[in-house]
């Protein structure tokens, strides 16, 4: 068992915190970051030879920083000569391209009837889409990217992996226009998205060729599918949509006036799939083998196996990323009848949320998350 207080993990996120925060403000060129880490590397390996304790995990801490950085540099700050981001501008522009769609499209229900409102918004469908080539006059040109695409209507029969052709218009995320506003733009960018591609009709979007059918996130995709459908069958049209925000996250067919009811209320943090989704999904399953009389190391590869499917299918947010790391650390130590360290397994959850987007050490939600955590744990 561990001595007190050795939680290695936790420096480790340290280091890891210093440089992606250097990368983001400072922003040293690409190729200072990876010869740092390679130095510290070298000298690592120097030190640990000659068995320089302090130096040698120095010498680690820095080119973990260093690395840390440089992956960040290559997520925020480097951008292609062919991404698609390049071909939009702030207003929107005519554009046809071909791209590969990232998961089935998600319907957004039109708002309420709004008499200020000048003209009605639709039925919306939205999706992820990985830009592929853009049309230029009579050719096509090689493009690189990811965009979200708006299509007005419901735009069916269209799966993760499926090839696209669209005719629609282009434009960059907007950003925020006034102090303190919420940067839209920022925000994309953190998810890798470069622009916003808008269609007028479902007919804008033409199948050019299905995908592979063995695809994980057609069949996550397709279990998302199912569970909405299921719950809509057994629910009134009223407690629907608010069970598929709470249990699947899809919060797009809640209407305005019930998510403003829920922030008035003080609970609309409800509808965001997080580590209480999680915990309790995790405990009440473990509770429930054991009383099947399903012994303790199937019971917990059970219950590791359903909370990473339940991330997947819920799009693996930071939140449910951490959560989901927690129950894995902790099923690995009661199969092993080790204590895991509270803190020490919070910084195992920090480090796979950096490796699988930097830039979220920079949102307020992630934040909040690991910080609320880190509190009871201390």
């Amino acid at each position: 068992m561990p001595a007190d207080g050795y939680r290695p993990l936790l420096v480790t996120v340290v280091a890891m915190v210093v440089g992606i925060t250097i990368d983001r403000w400072v922003c040293p060129p690409l190729a200072v970051s990876w010869l740092a880490a390679v130095v510290a590397i070298s000298a690592w390996l120097w030190y640990w030879r000659r068995s320089t304790r302090f130096a040698h995990v120095a010498s680690l801490l820095i080119a973990v920083g260093a690395a840390s950085a440089a992956w960040h540099h290559l997520v925020w700050h480097l951008q292609p000569a062919d991404d698609v981001g390049r071909f939009a501008r702030p207003h929107a522009a005519p554009i046809c391209l071909e791209a590969v769609a990232l998961a089935a499209p998600r319907q957004q229900p039109k708002p309420p009837y709004d008499p200020l409102r000048a003209m009605a918004t639709p039925d919306r469908s939205r999706l992820t889409i990985h830009v592929r080539a853009i049309r230029d006059g009579a050719d096509w040109r090689d493009a690189d990217g990811r965009a979200t695409l708006l299509v007005d209507g419901h735009l069916l029969g269209i799966h993760a992996g499926d090839r696209l052709r669209i005719v629609g218009k282009i434009a960059k995320m907007t950003p925020a226009l006034n102090p303190g506003e919420f940067d839209f733009s920022e925000h994309a960018r953190g998810d890798g998205l470069s622009a916003v591609v808008r269609a007028g009709f479902p007919d804008c979007v033409a199948l050019q060729q299905r995908g592979a059918v063995w695809r994980p996130q057609r069949w996550l995709d397709e279990l998302r599918r199912h569970g909405n459908r299921m719950l809509q069958t057994h629910l009134s049209p009223k407690q629907a949509p608010l069970a598929s925000a709470v249990l699947l996250g899809v919060r797009e067919e809640i209407q305005r006036d019930q998510r403003q009811a829920l922030i008035e209320t003080g609970t609309v943090h409800l509808l965001a799939i997080s580590g209480l989704h999680v915990g309790i999904l995790a405990l009440g399953l473990f509770g429930l083998l054991r009383l099947g009389l399903v012994r303790r190391a199937p019971a917990l590869l059970a219950v590791a196996a359903v909370t990473l499917l339940y991330a997947l299918v819920t799009d693996a947010r930071p939140p449910v990323i951490r959560a989901t790391v927690l129950v894995w650390v902790i099923c690995l130590a009661m199969w092993a009848g080790r204590r895991a360290t509270s803190l020490n397994t919070l910084a195992a959850a920090a480090i796979v949320v950096l490796v699988f987007n930097p830039a979220d050490l920079f949102r307020v939600g992630t934040q909040l998350s690991f910080l609320a955590v880190a509190a009871i744990g201390w």
